[in-house]
């Protein structure tokens, strides 16, 4: 379980790397934190590069290596695990003209919540050009993103100056580093031999279309064939997705471009007549990632809520109380998820 959630931390940075990029071909021209935000999110769907990078948290070190390839314009991509028991991920499919919601609000895009006030990504951080360094041998933007709330965390952001791909990224609290993550080795457009595609590519890729975001960003709620929602999210956190499995239950995602988190809901899990001391309870956290499971009465019944995401746990607790049940087709009504100022 470790090392799988190492991978998925894996993923989320490339997918958190959903963040930023800034094609500037000259380090004396100084780029603008809207340019790297705005280029970002092309570069790491688009480009061909390869490297080793490590996962810090807590005390621990973990080194992955990533592969990732462009080919007739699908994404494969591939994560081997370097240290401890051997690991790997093969992922692909992903046309890379796809465009995420995430990306879309990193690159600016103003989006509307049911109650018809927009928001932008500027209202709830504050970016700032911290200048340039180098990391894993190469030049990079930095660019460090400050939460206007207490409701989130900072990140800070190292973007290669040539290819745009994120090569590190802090996630930070007010008092510390929660995890780095950076690459040690980058190699940027590398030859691919015929016998490394074959090692990393599982066959050809069926097409998938492009996720076109839930209600153009619309955070208010999910289909009508859900039963279960949070009637608070802070500001700028929008529906991404939302999902049903026997397993699972309800899982609803929200995203604010940078962090994102999942709530689930599941009624199945508790019996009937409770023993609630059976039912998984409380709350770990494993560098910024924060898991939260709760037991909830609402009316006459029981649900399991749990919440999976990088906020703090003063946050997750706001959201898991405010669950609620949707009211039923014949009296619903188009309502919006309240929004923390």
């Amino acid at each position: 379980m470790k090392n799988t959630n190492l991978i998925l931390r894996a993923l989320l940075f490339a997918g958190l790397t959903l963040c930023a990029s800034s094609v500037v071909h000259a380090v004396e021209t100084e780029p603008t934190v809207d340019r790297i935000l705005a280029k970002l999110t092309e570069s790491m769907r688009s480009s061909n590069y390869r490297g080793i990078f490590t996962f810090e948290h807590g005390g621990s070190l973990e080194t992955m290596e990533v592969s990732h390839w462009v080919l007739d314009g699908i994404e494969y991509e591939r994560y081997l695990l370097l240290n401890g028991p051997e690991q790997t991920l093969l992922r692909s499919g992903r046309r890379s003209d796809c465009e995420s919601l995430a990306g879309r609000m990193l690159r600016g895009a103003t989006l509307s919540a049911s109650d018809g006030k927009a928001f932008h990504f500027d209202e709830y951080y504050h970016a700032y050009f911290r200048g340039y360094e180098r990391v894993a041998g190469r030049n990079v933007a930095i660019v460090q993103l400050v939460p206007k709330d207490n409701l989130r965390y900072g990140l800070s952001l190292a973007v290669d100056v040539e290819s745009g791909v994120l090569l590190k990224a802090l996630v930070m609290s007010s008092k510390k580093v929660l995890e780095r993550m950076q690459f040690v080795a980058f190699e940027n457009e590398p030859a691919f031999t015929e016998e490394e595609l074959a090692d990393i590519r599982i066959e050809k890729a069926s097409e998938r279309a492009c996720r076109t975001p839930l209600a153009g960003g619309d955070a208010s709620k999910p289909a009508a064939s859900f039963d279960w929602q949070p009637a608070w999210v802070p500001l700028g956190f929008t529906l991404a997705s939302s999902s049903h499995t026997e397993k699972d239950g309800e899982v609803h995602t929200f995203t604010d471009g940078l962090s994102s988190f999942s709530v689930f809901a599941n009624s199945s899990l508790v019996p009937e007549n409770p023993n609630i001391e059976r039912i998984p309870r409380g709350v770990a956290q494993r560098g910024a990632t924060l898991v939260l499971m709760d037991v909830r009465r609402i009316g006459e019944q029981f649900l399991h809520v749990t919440l999976v995401g990088e906020i703090p746990e003063y946050s997750a607790v706001r959201i898991l109380q405010s669950i609620e049940k949707l009211p039923g087709k014949a009296e619903q009504a188009p309502g919006s998820v309240e929004q923390a100022q």
